[in-house]
């Protein structure tokens, strides 16, 4: 799987909704067909499927990735927020240093 080949992630969300539509539509189809010859079931049913599932590990795998970077980035709450802004307020405090070897 190249970098390049890689969905973004609307194109990912819409290639699973493809694959889970195309799934529930060929689970119909099989229903209605599964009278009729084997062969059938197998060219509209399970090919589209398997077709459409292809395409899911890069989707997946770009979902997420989405998430974990998301989930890493959250919003702080107040607490937090007045955690940080105390410690800016500290280092802002401290006094500057010169460089050892004059930099």
């Amino acid at each position: 799987m190249y970098l390049s080949a890689l969905p973004t992630r609307r194109q990912a969300t819409i290639r699973c909704l493809i694959a889970l539509l195309t799934a529930l539509g060929c689970i119909a189809l099989g229903m209605t067909i599964l009278a009729a010859t084997p062969s059938a079931l197998v060219l509209c049913g399970l090919a589209p499927t398997v077709f459409a599932a292809s395409r899911l590990p890069a989707a997946i795998f770009v979902l997420r990735r989405h998430r974990r970077l998301h989930r890493r980035l959250r919003r702080l709450d107040a607490g937090e927020r007045e955690l940080v802004a105390a410690l800016r307020r500290h280092l802002d405090e401290l006094p500057e240093t010169q460089h050892p070897l004059g930099l």
